[in-house]
């Protein structure tokens, strides 16, 4: 569990294998009243920048804002 907008979430980060790549991933659910939001953020995790990329999709995730218009 965490917050994400200032919202309760639901992160979830795995690994796995499909079209013959090893993934890295993030999955995050967001519940902001009646509505749920989910963000997925994927990488290849037999790159060389894995780390990197991982870093980039955590904070593309802790920057989001949820604004009514």
């Amino acid at each position: 569990k965490t917050v994400a907008g200032g919202f309760p979430a639901v992160e979830i980060h795995y690994r796995g294998l499909a079209d013959e790549h090893d993934w890295s991933g993030t999955l995050l659910v967001v519940s902001r009243g009646d509505d749920i939001f989910s963000v997925l953020g994927m990488t290849y995790s037999d790159s060389d920048l894995i780390q990197i990329q991982e870093n980039v999709i955590g904070r593309a995730i802790s920057s989001l804002e949820f604004n009514k218009n």
